[in-house]
């Protein structure tokens, strides 16, 4: 466990140096959001979204500082490793949804429209829900494959979030119309379900990734 978290704390440390772009990165979502849909819930839809799109990057920064290569020579076992970036998933998505808390209220008074405490629920357990299930298939090919051959996988987040915006046109709704639909909380039960469920499929694609990252030849 002490090696995990040695891991994860290298994972936040890589995150940690290229903070700026990644929060410019989703600075720009938020403002394109914005402007289509000038609704303070979809602040903090798109932070939260916004952490698949982070947690992918210490994959980059393993081959950038052939850093794979490092971890092969540490005494530090390869399930290690993937347990560690997994939390690092976890952190980042804490982090990101708290960054849209606090500018979800922000976004409110500039448009001067309550923040609904039971949309925030709903937008907190879909994204969690969203964010596990792309992380789940992102995880194992960038562990197969490294982040050079599997690159294309990151930008899952965003084509799925185009085709939903064109798939919402095409249905004759817009954000603002969607954000209306998550105005009631959900039941606790259903929470406790996406939780459990959600934090099931991370568990397994942990498992798969262990297995093709010690297949992968470092």
């Amino acid at each position: 466990m002490t090696a995990t978290f040695r891991m994860t704390m290298l994972d936040l440390r890589v995150l940690q140096a290229v903070a700026r772009s990644l929060l410019g990165v989703s600075a720009v979502l938020a403002v394109m959001v914005w402007i289509t849909a000038p609704t303070p819930i979809m602040m903090v839809a798109v932070f939260l979204l916004s952490a698949t799109i982070l947690a992918v990057d210490p994959f980059r920064a393993d081959e950038r500082g052939h850093l794979d290569a490092l971890y092969a020579t540490l005494p530090l076992a390869r399930e290690h490793v993937v347990a560690g970036r997994y939390l690092t998933a976890l952190a980042v998505q804490v982090t990101s949804a708290l960054a849209g808390l606090a500018l979800g209220p922000v976004a409110a008074a500039v448009h001067g429209e309550p923040l609904q405490p039971g949309a925030v629920l709903t937008i907190l357990v879909g994204g969690f829900a969203a964010n596990a299930a792309l992380l789940a298939v992102e995880f194992p090919i960038l562990f197969a494959l490294g982040y050079t051959r599997a690159r294309w996988v990151t930008l899952t987040p965003i084509l799925l979030i185009c085709v939903a915006m064109l798939v919402g046109r095409g249905l004759g709704l817009n954000l603002t119309q969607l954000a209306e639909l998550v105005q009631q909380p959900p039941p606790g039960a259903v929470i406790l379900a996406v939780a459990v469920g959600s934090l099931g499929v991370l568990a397994l694609s942990a498992g798969v990734s262990v297995r093709v990252y010690r297949g992968r030849d470092l």
